[in-house]
C-alpha cells in the first residue's frame, strides 16, 4: 500500500502534468487561432483605411496574408489597388473627383515588425519595414478645374478615424514599373510618359497628428532616396521624345543627378523637314551628366519645383539644323527669347549659379539654292549662368540674369560671349556681346560655299569685338572688326554637274572693287560697323543676333569710300 507521504507527491505530479498539457493545448488553440483572429482583423483594419481614405473610391485585395506572431512578419501576396468605375462617375457628376485615377498591383508586399498588438488595442501602426517588390502603377491624369484651391484633407485626416498614428521604419520599393497618361482637355491626344525601374527608400517615416510640424520632415520621413532608369516622356507631338537613363535624388545630401539626359528628334535631318513640309528648326539636345547641388527638397517634393544653388551640367550638346529647300512658314516670334520663354514656362525653377562644361553648339542649314549644307560650331564651350530663376520673388530681388562662357568658335578662334537678360523688362530687353581673335577666315568656307556661295580664299582675323542692345522691336549693334589680306572667290553652281565653281569677273570686283582687303587700312583708323536692326516678327533670337552680325560687318568689310 502506498504511504501517506507518497500520494501528495503523486498529486502533484499529476496537476503538473495536467497543466502542462494544458498549456500546450492553449499554445497550440492559439497558434491555429490567433493568426486567423489577427489576420482578420488585419484584413479589415487595411480595406476600411482604403476606402475611408478615398471616400469609397478604391478598393484593396489580395490573395493571401501570412502572420508570424512572435517575430511579427506579415507577407500579402497578389496585391491590387483598384478604382470603382461607378464611384468615380458618381465623383465626376458632383465634382468632387481626383485629378489622377491610380491603378496599383503587386506580386508580394512583405512587413516585418509589425506591432499587432499595438494595432488592435491603442490603433497605432507601427513597422520595422515594409519590402514591395516589382510593383507595376498606371495613374490617369485628367485636370479638374474644381479641383484648382479648393480645400483638401491632410492626411492624418484621412486615417484618424481608423488610425491614430503610422509610423514605418524603412520603406522600400524596388523596380517599380511605371506609367503616367495625361489626359488633360487642353492637350489634343493623350500623353504618355513612363519609368521602367524605379527604386525609392523612404526612412522614418511618422504620420500622426503632430507630424506635419515638424520641419527635419518631408513628407513625414527623415530621408527620401529615389533612383530612376529608363525614363521616356512624350514631347507632345510625333517628332521628340525625352529620354533619361538615370536619376538619384537624396533628401539627406540634398542633391539631384541625371545621367545621359537626351532630347532626341525621332527623324534624321534631311527627313525632318520633309515629313512636316516645311522649314523647321530641328533640335537635338543631349547631355551626360547633369547634377543639382543644396536642393530645396521642400519645394522638389511637394511643389513640384527645382530650386537649388548649383547646377553642373557636364559633356553636353545642343544641335539645330534647318532644311530651308522647303517652304518656309512665318511665325510670329515675339515674346519667344529665351528668357521670355522661360518665364511663360509653368514648371517653377531658381540656380544661384549654373556651371557649364564641355558643350558644343552647333548651327547648320541645307540651302535650297546650293543643295548643300554647312554649319558654324563652338566646341568646348564652358562658363557660367548666374540667377537663373522664373521664380517672381526672386526676380523682384535681383532681376538679372548673366551668361558668361569662353568657346572655341569652329575649333579656332577663342570666343568669349555674355548675355545679360532682364528678366524684369516687359519689352524682353537683353544685352550681348563677346570678343574673338586669331580667327583664319578661310575656315568659313564649308559655311559660306553651302549658305552663300563663296569661298574665303585668305584672311585673317586678328581682333573682334561686339555689343548688341535688344528689345522685342529692335537691336542696335557695334562692332570692331581687325582682319588682313581678305580675298574671296564667287561661285556658282553649274547646271550639268551640280558642283561649284568659280565666276572670275565677279570674284575680280569683288577683291579689287568691293570688299576692303584690310582694316584698317594703311594709316586710316579703323571701320567700325554700327547698325540699328528693326526686328520682324518672325525672326528669332539667334537669327536677330546673326542678322545684327551680319549687317555691321557687311558695313565694315565692302565699300572703299573712307
Amino acid at each position: 500500500m502506498p504511504t501517506s507521504q507518497s500520494i501528495p507527491y503523486k498529486k502533484w505530479i499529476l496537476w503538473t502534468l495536467g497543466l502542462g498539457i494544458g498549456l500546450g493545448l492553449i499554445v497550440l488553440l492559439a497558434a491555429w487561432g490567433l493568426p486567423i483572429y489577427f489576420r482578420n482583423e488585419l484584413d479589415n483594419a487595411l480595406k476600411k483605411a482604403v476606402v475611408n481614405a478615398s471616400d469609397s473610391l478604391y478598393r484593396i485585395n489580395y490573395e493571401s496574408i501570412y502572420l508570424n506572431i512572435p517575430l511579427g512578419n506579415a507577407e500579402v501576396s497578389n496585391v491590387k489597388l483598384t478604382s470603382d468605375s461607378t464611384v468615380y462617375q458618381q465623383l465626376v457628376a458632383v465634382k468632387k473627383a481626383p485629378n489622377n485615377l491610380i491603378e496599383l498591383e503587386a506580386d508580394k508586399v512583405s512587413l516585418s515588425g509589425v506591432s499587432l498588438l499595438r494595432l488592435l488595442i491603442f490603433k497605432e501602426l507601427a513597422i520595422n519595414t515594409i519590402l514591395i517588390d516589382k510593383p507595376v502603377a498606371h495613374i490617369a491624369h485628367n485636370s479638374r478645374p474644381y479641383n484648382k484651391g479648393g480645400p483638401t484633407k491632410s492626411p492624418y485626416e484621412l486615417i484618424n478615424k481608423v488610425l491614430k498614428s503610422i509610423r514605418i521604419d524603412k520603406i522600400s520599393l524596388n523596380n517599380v514599373n511605371f506609367t503616367y497618361i495625361n489626359y488633360s482637355d487642353s492637350l489634343q491626344q493623350p500623353q504618355k510618359s513612363s519609368l521602367k525601374k524605379l527604386y525609392l527608400d523612404v526612412s522614418d517615416f511618422l504620420l500622426d497628428e503632430n507630424s506635419d510640424k515638424d520641419s527635419s520632415r518631408i513628407l513625414y520621413s527623415q530621408n527620401i532616396a529615389l533612383r530612376a532608369e529608363g525614363l521616356e516622356l512624350p514631347s507632345g507631338n510625333s517628332l521628340y521624345i525625352f529620354r533619361m537613363a538615370e536619376l538619384r535624388f537624396s533628401t539627406r545630401d540634398s542633391t539631384l543627378q541625371v545621367k545621359n539626359v537626351h532630347y532626341q528628334p525621332l527623324l534624321p535631318k534631311l527627313e525632318f523637314s520633309k515629313k512636316l513640309g516645311w522649314a523647321a528648326d530641328r533640335l537635338d539636345l543631349e547631355f551626360n551628366d547633369i547634377k543639382a547641388t543644396q536642393v530645396d527638397t521642400k519645394r522638389f517634393l511637394v511643389d513640384r519645383q527645382l530650386f537649388a544653388q548649383n547646377l553642373y551640367i557636364d559633356a553636353g550638346l545642343m544641335d539645330i539644323f534647318k532644311d530651308k529647300r522647303y517652304r518656309v512658314i512665318t511665325k510670329d516670334k515675339m515674346g519667344e527669347y529665351p528668357h521670355q520663354l522661360l518665364l511663360k514656362s509653368k514648371f517653377r525653377i531658381g540656380f544661384d549659379k549654373v556651371h557649364l562644361k564641355s558643350t558644343r553648339v552647333k548651327y547648320g542649314e541645307m540651302n535650297d539654292k546650293t543643295n548643300r549644307s554647312g554649319a558654324v560650331f563652338f566646341d568646348g564651350t564652358h562658363g557660367t549662368i548666374t540667377n537663373l530663376t522664373n521664380d517672381p520673388e526672386w526676380i523682384r530681388k535681383n532681376p538679372n540674369c548673366r551668361v558668361d562662357v569662353q568657346t572655341r568658335f569652329m575649333n579656332q578662334g577663342a570666343l568669349h560671349a555674355y548675355f545679360d537678360f532682364d528678366l524684369a523688362a516687359k519689352n524682353g530687353a537683353f544685352r550681348c556681346g563677346g570678343t574673338m581673335k586669331n580667327f583664319e577666315m578661310p575656315r568659313l568656307n564649308d559655311v559660306t560655299e553651302a549658305l552663300a556661295k563663296a569661298s574665303v580664299t585668305s584672311g585673317k582675323v586678328s581682333m573682334l569685338d561686339f555689343d548688341i542692345q535688344a528689345t522685342n522691336t529692335r537691336a542696335v549693334i557695334n562692332t570692331s572688326l581687325h582682319y588682313d589680306d581678305l580675298k574671296v572667290d564667287v561661285l556658282k553652281v553649274d547646271k550639268k554637274t551640280g558642283e561649284l565653281k568659280r565666276r572670275w569677273f565677279l570674284s575680280q570686283v569683288a577683291n579689287n572693287v568691293v570688299l576692303n582687303e584690310n582694316n584698317p587700312r594703311g594709316n586710316r583708323p579703323a571701320r567700325i560697323g554700327k547698325a540699328v536692326i528693326e526686328r520682324e516678327n518672325d525672326e528669332s533670337f539667334f537669327n536677330l543676333i546673326w542678322h545684327s552680325l551680319f549687317v555691321s560687318i557687311k558695313h565694315i568689310t565692302i565699300g572703299r569710300g573712307d
